[in-house]
């Protein structure tokens, strides 16, 4: 087990790239913009893993948002009172 002193403080472990960590603009490898067009010095790009995984983080994340306002709302339905009478 790693010892740290007392003011070191882990919050959270990586659990990967956001698609917005995964901009071109950060890439070493990056020339800029020329007509709107990323320009990239290689071929094929390095990080494209990353960023296909970044997409599916954000497709798993937008499916559990989308599951706890459903549940959310099942909630609030089975307890609000129905004085609409």
């Amino acid at each position: 087990m790693k010892r740290y002193n007392d003011y070191t403080r882990i919050y959270d472990r990586f659990h990967g790239y956001y698609l917005e960590d995964c901009d071109c603009r950060y890439c070493l490898h990056y020339l800029g913009s020329y007509r709107k067009k990323a320009r990239c010095a290689l071929s094929k790009c390095l990080y494209l893993q990353e960023i296909l995984d970044a997409i599916d983080h954000k497709r798993v994340f937008r499916k559990r948002e989308k599951q706890a306002i459903v549940i959310l709302k099942e909630y609030w339905e089975r307890n609000t009172p129905n004085d609409r009478n």
